[in-house]
């Protein structure tokens, strides 16, 4: 079975020798040519096998002079019956061109009756492969190959052929496509919290993402004074390491967690990542503005939630812009002590192209002294939209913008 791959062709030979004597003498060794250009023999594998060499010798096919290696296989007498069993895999490098022909390798055994065999191809690249040329070799379909050859493939069988003959060639035409940047890694859910205090404040972070081979996650534009860091990755503890893009960022290590079986099988991986840290600020005046942007990232991200907890003795103003086909929604609930305030957005239908499907989001706090009639009127005048919660007194929408003000005792 024959590999076409990212520069190099793999081959997979397996050999079985039945003895033909009739008092079942066993075999104690075996040779074989494995012929081809530039091919390398890189392991034998088979029961009761006690080694093997491989030597460079020249031989003559229809009267012109070609290299090959001579592998020469030796059994452990006592544990070998009539039937010896080999695997033997090889590698042929195929060049770096584009488009190139490539000679599939073959082996030759020495001192045997009769050899007869079946060949499949398969590709595990970017490249398109066709029959070139060929000679002592039949077509047949994929179907009919034994099954030790079909088992042991996990991609669909592109050629297949069977000889009688040893002596045969085949010549493939290997045509390799440059492969396109797909994206690694998207992010199904964005949790930002807010915890803000006189001078700090507890950001809380909660990312769901789908990733195939990601190894780490950026985390672009955050607060110069952040500090104090706790993350866990599928629910382990995890280190998190400085960022080369700008000196704000950090990389948080993905492969954390993880059941390695299931990551080995391929495919989207589900993620669950957990940040926590503090930030500085100045001190809550009577007014003032405070910038509570979730981090960003360098990959599409389908819903965000923030939710703000905040001193509910002040006046909060709330400004935010999202992008286009995005619909937002914001609920404000009072307690006895902070008032918990929620941003959500999510894409009213699927974006033509992945840059638009990044929610851009941003949300500032203007901060004032507030009036206790000012609570009295919101009381008496709330009201509720279609799209948010405010009041008569001071609500307003313009564009892509959302105002909204909540009024609280002083």
């Amino acid at each position: 079975m024959h590999t076409v791959g990212e520069g190099v062709l793999r081959s997979l030979h397996s050999l079985e020798f039945a003895t033909g004597s009739s008092d079942g003498a066993p075999l104690n060794s075996v040779e074989f040519l494995v012929q081809g250009e530039g091919v390398r023999v890189t392991s034998v594998l088979g029961h009761a096998l006690q080694g093997w060499t491989s030597e460079d010798v020249k031989v003559n096919v229809t009267g012109v002079s070609s290299s090959a290696r001579l592998v020469k296989a030796t059994f452990k007498t006592s544990q070998v019956g009539s039937t010896i069993a080999l695997q033997v895999n090889t590698e042929t490098d195929r060049g770096s061109s584009a488009q190139a022909e490539v000679e599939l390798p073959r082996i030759d055994c020495k001192n045997v009756l009769r050899q007869t065999g079946m060949v499949g191809v398969v590709k595990d690249a970017n490249v398109e492969v066709h029959e070139q040329q060929r000679s002592g070799l039949t077509r047949i379909e994929p179907s009919e190959l034994s099954s030790r050859l079909r088992l042991n493939v996990d991609r669909p069988i592109v050629l297949s052929y069977k000889y009688l003959n040893p002596q045969n060639k085949a010549v493939l035409s290997v045509k390799e496509h440059m492969a396109m940047e797909t994206l690694e890694a998207t992010i199904d859910r964005l949790h930002h919290k807010v915890v803000v205090t006189e001078t700090h404040a507890v950001h809380s972070l909660i990312v769901i993402l789908q990733s195939t081979k990601l190894q780490y996650l950026e985390l672009f534009h955050l607060p110069p004074s952040a500090s104090k860091w706790s993350v866990l990755v599928n629910s382990v503890p995890a280190k998190p390491v400085k960022g080369e893009t700008e000196e704000s960022s950090i990389l948080v290590p993905l492969l954390v967690g993880l059941n390695p079986e299931t990551a080995n099988q391929g495919g989207s991986l589900q993620t669950s990542v957990e940040i926590t840290y503090f930030s500085k600020h100045e001190g809550l005046g009577k007014n003032g503005t405070l910038s509570m942007d979730p981090p960003q990232f360098d990959m599409p991200v389908s819903v965000l939630t923030t939710h703000l907890s905040l001193p509910r003795e002040l006046l909060y103003n709330f400004t935010g812009n999202v992008r286009e086909r995005v619909l937002v929604m914001v609920s404000a609930v009072e307690t006895s002590r902070l008032m918990f305030i929620s941003f959500s957005s999510y894409p009213v239908r699927k974006p033509p192209s992945f840059s638009r499907y990044v929610v851009s989001y941003s949300c500032s706090i203007q901060v004032c002294q507030g009036q206790a009639s000012c609570r009295r009127y919101v009381s008496r005048r709330q009201r509720r939209t279609r799209e948010t919660w405010g009041c008569n007194h001071c609500y307003s929408q313009v564009g892509a913008k959302l105002l909204l003000s909540t009024a609280s005792r002083a």
